[in-house]
């Protein structure tokens, strides 16, 4: 899973964000027909190695192609096949509101997700009758649910842990969703999915907890803010510098190629604000936050990620940075992000968890933000999350293997998960161990 995170971040995501930077800075240059020719055979060989990687990966995990129509297309062919095979008569239901596309990650996970489903209709149930669901819930959420009219299963059968349940379980939690799972004997069964529905554009920075912004705003505006841009990834720090130097609020002072030439050029350039990748060989952004801050705690730092986890979020903020923001954040959004710390703001992607900010001030208990788990139960976690075993895990804590079980049950009844693979997730999420 961390090589996949890594190799997605480092051939993908990265990729894309220098795409996107070259066309936001090609767009507002003076060019004529062979230049834009030129930038357009860039940008196609650009994404035919995106799509390279992408397919790279997905034969690494499963073998699995991307579908080939749309997402409710596919579902629906899903379903004639299944009804024509089995004998069981089953219908598409999509409900008004359900959106018209949706990211590939997600309709590859929920297409997997209702075959699984399907699957355990035709082996398990004995049912006559299937039915697919696709409901959007609200603004912020999709349902995708599987219903039969077979025989059921009572809670005691081992659904939970059988029938296929686990596969489907971790699709929806990949998607920052949840599975419900309702079956009674005689009573036919319904599985159900409900995950985020994803955002088509990524909203402007929001900037929290401000400290006397009227007072600090003369001052900022008074003069250009000096910049320092640090990403080891060169054309997307030349196109960002490019992007920032046509506003006039912003000065760009310095760019350094990795975290060592940040420290060096911070001490030698002053710079108000540094604009920080998080990864970048030699010495990485959160190290060159630390150490640029202990050598001048004045100077604030914003990190940009072409990814977000709260793992990064959480040892950003730890580091002593002002703030992050999504690489491919508008210029002007990250020029706001810029002027805001300046005036004593922290900056934060909209969609960095509220709960992040609120354990790292002190205004939510360890134990709030860890959804009840108790410090001995987080402890075990991360030592699981990091590839020990319950006896190793006892051995290093000098507590009994029964122990460890019972407290990694606790964990796994607290959290609504039923294996280490979610186990893992969850800990990533929280920042307990590093992707």
């Amino acid at each position: 899973m961390r090589r996949v995170a890594r190799e997605l971040h480092d051939r993908v995501a990265q990729t894309l964000t220098t795409m996107l930077v070259e066309l936001e800075s090609f767009k507002n240059q003076p060019v004529g027909w062979e230049d834009v020719r030129r930038k357009l055979d860039s940008v196609q060989n650009s994404t035919r190695d995106v799509l390279a990687n992408l397919r790279q990966l997905l034969h690494d995990l499963r073998g699995e192609e991307a579908l080939g129509d749309t997402f409710v297309e596919s579902v629906g062919s899903l379903v004639s096949r299944f009804e024509e095979k089995t004998g069981i008569a089953a219908r598409l239901t999509v409900l008004p509101g359900w959106p018209p596309e949706l990211t590939p990650s997600s309709s590859m996970n929920l297409y997997r997700l209702i075959e699984e489903a399907l699957t355990n209709v035709r082996i398990h149930s004995g049912a006559r009758a299937a039915t697919v669901v696709l409901q959007p819930l609200s603004d912020t959420e999709l349902s995708v649910s599987v219903w039969d009219d077979g025989r059921g299963v009572d809670a005691d059968d081992g659904w939970r842990l059988g029938l296929g349940t686990i596969g489907m379980k971790e699709r929806a939690l990949f998607l920052g969703g949840r599975l419900r799972i309702e079956s009674q004997a005689g009573g036919g069964t319904t599985v159900q999915a409900i995950v985020p529905r994803q955002a088509q554009t990524d909203p402007a920075p929001r900037v929290l907890e401000p400290a006397h912004p009227e007072e600090a705003a003369s001052t900022v505006a008074t003069k250009a803010i000096r910049v320092l841009i640090a990403d080891d990834q060169t054309l997307f720090r030349a196109g960002l510098a490019r992007l920032l130097d046509e506003d006039p609020r912003v000065v760009v002072v310095g760019q350094a190629v990795d975290g060592g030439d940040a420290i060096e050029q911070a001490a030698r350039l002053k710079p108000d604000v540094i604009l920080m990748d998080v990864k970048m060989p030699s010495v990485d952004g959160i190290e060159a936050t630390r150490k640029i801050l202990e050598a001048d705690p004045g100077v604030k730092i914003v990190v940009l990620t072409a990814l977000e986890t709260d793992s990064q979020v959480i040892q950003v903020l730890k580091a002593g940075a002002s703030g992050h923001v999504l690489k491919d954040s508008s210029p002007q959004a990250i020029v706001s992000g810029i002027v805001a710390v300046m005036t004593g703001e922290r900056v934060m992607a909209s969609t960095v968890s509220k709960r992040v900010l609120e354990m790292l001030t002190g205004t939510t208990s360890s134990k709030e933000f860890y959804d009840g788990l108790t410090t001995r139960e987080i402890e075990i976690l991360r030592l699981l999350a990091n590839g020990m075993a319950n006896k190793q895990i006892a051995y290093r804590l000098k507590i009994s293997d029964k122990t460890v079980r019972n407290h990694v049950n606790n964990t796994y009844e607290k959290l609504g998960i039923y294996d280490r693979s979610q186990a893992v997730l969850y800990a990533v999420k929280k920042g307990l161990v590093e992707v």
